[in-house]
């Protein structure tokens, strides 16, 4: 458990260092720097500290996406691969290679790659469990025993919350959840006019894998691999007062997050 939780720590480290690099080359230092404030403040990274699978999904993404920025397309794939294994959203980055511009070749060379570790996960379930999509089925499983998956998206979770007021007392980071999955998805399209189809593709796949069942879930943790949206914060707040109030919102979220996660109760 010590050994992980250490991993956990350097690879969530990484994933704030990649997240700048890469938002340096798409958005300029200045914006970059405001666009990790407000990443480091959104309140799920609490969980790029911990035993999770966002700190090595979240680091191999982000590095691959920045070696893909400097056109070290095999180097890449090779990194997204090992992201594939650790999360199935991370094959968003296998969508947004059948946009990059290079020779067919190398672009099926980079999707081959690319998927690798999700295949390899398969190929465990297979051999342990006698399903290569046991991991469907287990998530399932779980929503089925768990009063907050019974929430629905777009119109149904404010409906049930004003039906059912002490259920949103129960479950207030729900209400983060719809909020997340309402604003990120309408910021991709800002995403597809700043940064073009390979990261409008990765961030409505992201967006849209978890939410092809209906449920909101957990959602305000899942909108973190929609890292592109992030990038173009900084133009949207303008100005610094925008910044320090939505930063301060987000902190306190944060603060939130942690209290009931330290104290054993649902956040994500």
């Amino acid at each position: 458990m010590e050994t992980s939780l250490i991993i956990a720590a350097i690879l969530g480290l990484g994933t704030f260092i990649v997240f700048y690099n890469l938002a340096i080359l798409k958005i300029g230092k200045t914006h970059a720097k405001k666009a990790l404030v407000i990443f480091c403040c959104f309140p799920t990274t609490i969980f790029l500290n911990a035993n999770y699978s966002e700190p090595p999904f979240l680091f191999f993404t982000l590095l691959s996406f920045l070696l893909l920025e400097k056109k070290y397309y095999i180097l890449s794939a090779l990194f997204a691969g090992i992201g594939t294994s650790a999360r199935l959203a991370a094959t968003g980055i296998t969508i947004s290679y059948l946009f990059v511009k290079t020779n067919i070749k190398k672009k099926t060379l980079m999707i081959f790659l690319s998927a690798t570790g999700v295949v390899a996960y398969m190929i465990y379930l297979t051999i342990n469990y006698n399903d290569p999509f046991f991991f469907i089925k287990a998530q399932r499983n779980w929503c089925k025993t768990f009063t907050p998956c019974i929430t629905m998206f777009p119109l149904y979770t404010p409906i049930y919350f004003l039906i059912n007021f002490s259920k949103l007392l129960s479950y207030p980071t729900l209400i983060i959840d719809w909020l997340s999955t309402v604003i990120f998805l309408i910021l991709t399209i800002k995403v597809h006019k700043r940064f073009g189809i390979i990261y409008t593709a990765f961030t409505l796949y992201v967006l849209c894998l978890w939410l092809t069942n209906g449920k909101i879930v957990s959602m305000s943790r899942y909108v973190l691999a929609a890292f592109p949206v992030f990038f173009i914060l900084p133009e949207i707040l303008k100005t610094k007062k925008a910044l320090v109030i939505t930063c301060a919102i987000l902190l306190i979220i944060q603060l939130v997050y942690i209290c009931l996660f330290v104290n054993y109760l649902f956040v994500a």
